[in-house]
């Protein structure tokens, strides 16, 4: 990044665009619990039979779609917030630099670059000439030294800091935020799943700073306590909040059922991903080993047995609206416990 650039670099167009994702995994989430909480149950009242059960088949997978798309959302919405601060604070630093240095009275050129003026001391004495220099130079001391020129390089020096700091903000979220791309397929597999466990924590681990700036609930808080610290954030800090501790915010007592249920939903499936692909790595092992299987298959019976619990669950998530089964919440999941909440 360079001078002009972060000069005239517009902070709000990314938080703009952080609002947009944040607005469109709503809009999933929206979506996701329409198909769960009225499309769904509707079919099953004017439907029977094969069409029924092809039918809901196709819209629990679009629900996976919607519930993807809003993990995904809410990460990008929260990484360029993220982003945003950073770069903010960069250039925060490069304008007051620059606004120093136009106080002393020194011109700033379009590459960041500072130049001074002619010194000239006592009556009769010669003029030292002035000149310009850029960032990353050391001080100079000497005799016949512009006095004007280490103050040149002192603003100078600040200017190229800043655009050194937003040049790294700007390849570590660019990088990260490229890493959030997702499969161009209608498919989200358990690999899907599992990836977004890997973008929660990279974008988690780079957002600390941003995070810093939102209060971090009470430790071992009381549903009251947790409560009152929701209550207390703005929309957006709420929303970026969860995006980035997905999973925790579902075991916040006194949270928002919604919260919670989105959270707990999200653990769900991708702990049931990464069972399933580590049932698929077990069984690859055990067809290839020569030796005798029976530990293998002892540890594929562990598996099966915490993918039965975790199955149950969603199971009894996927009842809603059958028999007349109400809107459920998932408000707990042990995923130490075979699923069991």
């Amino acid at each position: 990044m360079d001078y002009e650039t972060l000069k005239t670099l517009k902070i709000s167009d990314f938080e703009n665009a952080a609002d947009g994702y944040r607005e469109a995994g709503n809009m999933a989430s929206q979506a996701k619990d329409e198909l769960y909480n009225q499309i769904i149950p509707g079919m099953q009242k004017s439907l029977h039979g094969e069409a029924l059960n092809a039918a809901v088949t196709q819209l629990r997978e679009l629900s996976k779609n919607f519930q993807y798309a809003q993990v995904e959302c809410g990460l990008i919405g929260a990484a360029l917030n993220a982003f945003a601060l950073e770069l903010r604070l960069a250039k925060v630093k490069l304008d007051l630099a620059v606004g120093d240095a136009t106080d002393a009275r020194l011109g700033v050129r379009e590459d960041g670059s500072v130049s001074y003026g002619a010194w000239s001391g006592s009556p009769g004495s010669e003029s030292i000439p002035g000149g310009t220099v850029s960032g990353g130079a050391a001080l100079v001391q000497g005799p016949g030294i512009n006095p004007n020129h280490n103050v040149a390089q002192t603003y100078a020096n600040r200017i190229a800091a800043a655009i050194k700091e937003a040049t790294e903000v700007d390849a570590k979220w660019s990088a990260k935020l490229k890493s959030l791309e997702a499969d161009d397929d209608l498919t989200v597999s358990n690999r899907d799943w599992i990836n977004t466990r890997h973008d929660v924590r990279g974008t988690l681990k780079g957002a600390k700073d941003y995070l810093n700036l939102i209060l971090e609930p009470p430790k071992d808080g009381t549903p009251e306590e947790n409560a009152a610290w929701w209550a207390g954030l703005t929309e957006e800090q709420r929303g970026d909040y969860a995006s980035l501790n997905i999973a925790t915010v579902g075991t916040l007592d006194g949270l928002p059922s919604e919260i919670r249920d989105e959270g707990n939903r999200y653990t769900l499936r991708a702990t049931s991903a990464r069972w399933e692909m580590e049932r698929e790595r077990l069984i690859l092992m055990r067809d290839f080993i020569t030796q005798d299987g029976r530990f293998m298959n002892r540890s594929i019976e562990n598996v099966d047995k915490k993918l039965a619990g975790l199955n149950q669950v969603q199971q009894h998530l996927d009842s809603t609206g059958e028999k007349g089964i109400p809107e459920l919440y998932l408000l707990g999941i042990d995923t130490e416990k075979m699923g069991v909440p």
